[in-house]
């Protein structure tokens, strides 16, 4: 089973979110240096 994290509990999605805020296309590395984050997912909904 996985586990997930709450955004509301996670420091590290919160930064994600912040970084994503601006509604603008970024790249994996972008993601991953512009919210200093070891890991990033994209998915396209």
């Amino acid at each position: 089973m996985m586990k997930f994290a709450h955004l509301d509990k996670s420091p590290r999605l919160q930064r994600v979110r912040a970084f994503l805020a601006d509604h603008k296309e970024h790249t994996t590395r972008d993601i991953i240096y512009g919210a200093q984050v070891m890991a990033a997912a994209a998915c396209h909904p």
